[in-house]
């Protein structure tokens, strides 16, 4: 049981950052959607309750897109630093 705790919580922050993305493309009504979604997939529940890498892939894919998206569509130098940094770090902890 205890083993199984790390992908509790890379479930966790793929659900959040699946939903900061939908939240800020959509609105917070399709983050809060985005979010239940990606936590009631089944291929999600498969990922997060094996013993393996995918779990910890799934996430920071995840968030590298947040970043992504908030580098992307920033309107300050400073806000589009912080999303590819954020992309960036997400890739770098992937690999």
């Amino acid at each position: 049981m205890v083993a199984r705790l790390p992908n509790l919580l890379y479930a966790v922050i793929t659900a959040l950052s699946v939903g900061l993305l939908a939240s800020r493309s959509a609105g917070r009504y399709a983050g809060l959607v985005a979010a239940a979604a990606v936590s009631t997939f089944l291929l999600s529940y498969q990922v997060a309750i094996w013993l393996a890498t995918d779990a910890p892939l799934l996430a920071a894919v995840s968030v590298a897109l947040l970043g992504t998206y908030a580098g992307f569509y920033a309107t300050s130098s400073r806000e589009r630093l912080r999303g590819y940094l954020l992309m960036h770090a997400a890739l770098g902890l992937d690999s």
